[in-house]
């Protein structure tokens, strides 16, 4: 049966930081099962202060969760590489690793199958992939463009056998801006060939406002505000957000 001392006592008692090293505690006999009850039923965002290791745990444990995530937890993660504590550092440090760890054996694996028969959808899935592990380094980092540059090779691999899809070219472009090479952007952006569409208007004004070329930024947001319905949430953020710095 449990006891409930363990929680009001629980600051004066050794505090396993996550629920996997509460479950090794218990198996151990340094800490009682209440230890691990407490740290496996308890639950907060992923960014909030003081960060829940439990939390991040318990979502590292789910898989491949999307970029956004992977993002959130690589710059939680790396927050935490920081701390005093060598057990929170260690955590965060090996945290890191799995899941860069996740990409690194799925682009492998394309990779190798690709040797033995190259097809379309392993390209674009190859370039993808490359792409958002460059997300999940900090802008400048050597990491960052090694990926950017391996996104780019495989979407070129792709324009040279005539596969290149809009949302291929859409990846090109993106790769162009984080690399900083904003007059390349442009001209993919030019040989889109698909008119004034939502998403090459966004990219218009992402590459235009880098150029700091901010009359343009207005013209293209003032169309995509007619459009402000069809938006997500995010995208009508960067929108605002580039009119504010024109004005």
């Amino acid at each position: 049966m449990l006891s409930f001392g363990y929680f009001r006592d629980r600051t004066r008692r050794y505090a396993p930081k996550t629920a996997h090293a509460a479950l090794r505690g218990v198996e151990s006999g340094f800490s009682p099962p209440e230890a691990y009850v407490f740290m496996a039923t308890s639950v907060k965002p992923l960014g909030e202060e003081p960060v829940d290791l439990d939390a991040i745990e318990q979502t590292l444990g789910r898989g491949t969760q999307g970029v956004k995530t992977d993002l959130l937890l690589m710059r939680t993660l790396e927050r935490l590489l920081h701390s005093p504590e060598q057990e929170v550092a260690l955590f965060a440090a090996e945290s890191i690793n799995l899941i860069e760890g996740r990409y690194g054996t799925r682009i492998e694996k394309l990779k190798e199958r690709s040797k033995e028969q190259t097809q379309e959808a392993d390209l674009g899935e190859l370039a993808r992939l490359c792409q958002e592990l460059a997300t999940l380094y900090l802008p400048g980092s050597s990491l960052r463009a090694f990926y950017l540059h391996e996104a780019y090779s495989w979407l070129r691999e792709l324009e040279q056998r005539g596969w290149m899809t809009g949302e291929a070219r859409s990846r090109m472009v993106r790769v162009l801006l984080a690399l900083g090479l904003y007059d390349q952007a442009r001209a993919e952006l030019e040989s889109f060939g698909v008119g004034r569409n939502t998403e090459a208007l966004l990219l218009e004004a992402q590459i235009e406002f880098e150029r700091r070329n901010y009359a343009q930024v207005t013209n293209v947001c003032r169309t995509l505000a007619s459009k402000r319905e069809t938006l997500s949430e995010e995208e009508r953020q960067c929108v605002d957000y580039w009119l504010e710095q024109d004005e």
